[in-house]
């Protein structure tokens, strides 16, 4: 009897499903859901192994194989062979190791430049510090090497992963910065897979760009600053910006499969809206999203 390629399919892909959301609730392995949002095109080669004149045995082995090779793509590192995904069980995962810097804040410091990369993980910015910049992290084989210079009155700042394993859970990797809220910032992010979560709201902040895989991203931004420039480059994710009702604000966004809500913006064109009035607000912000099939919302509070 012929095998039904699209029973086996669903059932196969439940199973595995399955297991795995077992095996993370019980503690047993640790990875991210939104890592596993960079395996969508194994979509489309499903799709085409569905259609392929053969008969559904051979379906079933090329479709085994296509799951084995994307799982060992997430294993990989091109730049470092021993920069693998980390996929670990019991105990040993749940060590969680506390990592701090500090950079002591100098009058004469009027702009501060911060550049961060990093894997996968939980990243916020809430609260502001007497220090320059207070960075505090729990992570799980992800460790941080920070290095700053003075130049004139600008400090520069960046933080990078040192050349460890990686590993798929957010949850192992969680990074709370704190900035000083007298100099002008400008921020620059480049993220994987991310529960992003940064209130600007206390702090001048001039740039901030965030290139990130499939993501979680809340901003919020205040009246501190007369122009913000706010960029966004993500994968499928869900994205909500907050505004002040006072500020100008333009959005361009081409995004024209994701589900966009800009409540109280006038449509320029097909890729542009803008905040009644934004030519004359004392202070502007502008937006430029480019993400996969997404939810965005532009909030004004």
């Amino acid at each position: 009897m012929e095998l039904n390629f699209k029973k086996i399919f669903w059932g196969i892909l439940l199973v595995l499903i399955g297991i795995l959301w077992m095996l993370k609730n019980t503690g047993m392995i640790y990875f991210s859901w939104h890592a596993m949002l960079s395996l969508w095109p194994l979509i489309l080669i499903f799709w085409g192994i569905s259609v392929l004149p053969i008969k559904s045995i051979f379906k079933v082995a090329l479709l085994l194989l296509s799951i084995g090779i994307g799982v060992f793509s997430l294993y990989q590192n091109n730049d470092d062979d021993d920069s693998c995904c980390y996929f670990s069980w019991g105990k040993e995962s749940k060590n969680i190791e506390i990592q701090q810097y500090k950079l002591k804040y100098d009058t004469t410091i009027q702009k501060g430049v911060l550049n961060f990369d990093a894997a996968a993980g939980s990243f916020i910015i809430k609260d502001s510090t007497a220090e320059l910049i207070d960075f505090n992290a729990n992570t799980r084989k992800d460790y941080y090497e920070m290095t700053s210079t003075i130049e004139g009155n600008t400090a520069n700042i960046s933080f990078q992963p040192k050349k460890t394993h990686k590993h798929w859970d957010i949850e192992g990797n969680k990074v709370n910065l704190q900035l000083n809220t007298n100099p002008v910032w400008d921020a620059h992010f480049d993220i994987g897979a991310a529960d992003i979560d940064f209130d600007f709201s206390k702090f001048k902040m001039s740039q901030v760009n965030i290139d990130a895989g499939a993501s979680s991203i809340k901003m919020k931004f205040g009246e501190l600053y007369s122009y913000t420039k706010v960029s966004v480059d993500a994968g499928a994710s869900s994205i909500k910006i907050e505004i002040p009702k006072a500020s100008g604000c333009e959005i361009k966004s081409d995004n024209f499969l994701s589900d966009k809500n800009f409540a109280g913006f006038s449509k320029m064109d097909d890729n542009t809206y803008r905040t009644p009035g934004f030519e004359n607000a004392a202070n502007k912000l502008l937006i430029e999203i480019d993400a996969g099939v997404s939810s965005i919302n532009v909030i004004q509070y």
